[in-house]
């Protein structure tokens, strides 16, 4: 496992001098499993799909495996104590860290426990106790994430993200900040078509802030109010392909992994993005 290292809540997920080391049997990476509605006929082979496969995605579990060692059974029975409650806390954030190209990779997700199990029973030899541990962590959010990053936003056009390029999964939590003044505003993504719009009355010198993932709007007249909460406002609505998803897209004559939106602005303010770029 030394080309992919997990930690959890901070500590390493294998380490020999806490007394576990992660096996063959651990999960590199997080499966992806879409979640496909699908409709038999009667009298026709197959079957036929329904709705936008692959957009909706089932939460991923990650599988590990231990080799936990001790010098006896009782200091076995103590650092599997360690481990449990390490598995068991509240909140639990689950982190990877790879080394592309020189450079660390890490991304991390909240995670939540679904099961504890031995494997096999404990061993005991001279001087030596052992046993296998295999425990299965949920992922709510699908997705692993990033750094958060802003961009300015073409108030006419089309704006490539710089920030988010590498992500290889939709993103589905994007604030946009529209500083007045403005009575309309549009951000569309350019490779599904997904969408929200803003209408209605922002002065100069305030701010609207349009929460994609929850739908909710919020003004102030503060510049950095994008963790304040929201409501719901019939002053937002979205495409018919769905809310906004800043999604990645590979063109067909490279494997860059684009990100970039489309938007519009009616008025003469401004348009900010917030978004943490995802990875499957």
């Amino acid at each position: 496992m030394a080309d992919a290292e997990w930690r959890l809540n901070g500590v390493a997920l294998s380490d020999p001098a806490r007394g576990w080391s992660l096996q063959a049997g651990s999960v590199w990476r997080a499966p992806v499993v879409p979640r496909l509605s699908q409709v038999e006929l009667p009298g026709r082979s197959g079957e036929v799909p329904t709705g936008p496969p692959g957009y909706v995605l089932e939460a991923p579990l990650l599988t590990f495996e231990w080799l936990v060692r001790a010098p006896s059974m009782l200091g076995l029975d103590r650092t599997l104590d360690d481990l449990y409650v390490l598995l068991a806390s509240t909140p639990l954030r689950v982190t990877r860290v790879v080394v592309r190209d020189w450079e660390r990779h890490e991304t991390f997700a909240d995670a939540r426990l679904v099961s504890i199990a031995e494997r096999d029973g404990a061993r005991v030899g001279p001087g030596t106790a052992s046993v296998r541990v295999v425990a299965q962590l949920r992922m709510p959010g699908v997705a692993f994430r990033g750094p958060i990053t802003e961009a300015a936003l073409s108030v006419n056009g089309r704006t490539a993200l710089v920030g988010l390029v590498g992500s290889t999964a939709p993103i589905p939590d994007a604030v946009i900040r529209v500083t007045g003044p403005a009575t309309y505003a549009a951000v569309v993504d350019e490779a599904t078509g997904t969408s929200i719009t803003w209408t209605g009355n922002l002065p100069a010198g305030q701010y609207a802030y349009l929460d994609a993932g929850r739908l909710l709007l919020h003004k102030s007249g503060s510049p950095s109010a994008w963790d304040a909460p929201g409501a719901d406002s019939p002053e937002l609505d979205y495409s018919v392909a769905g809310p906004l998803r800043v999604t990645p897209r590979v063109p067909s004559y490279t494997t860059d992994r684009t990100v970039a939106v489309v938007s519009s602005l009616t008025g003469t303010g401004q348009l900010l993005m917030r978004a943490q770029s995802a990875y499957l």
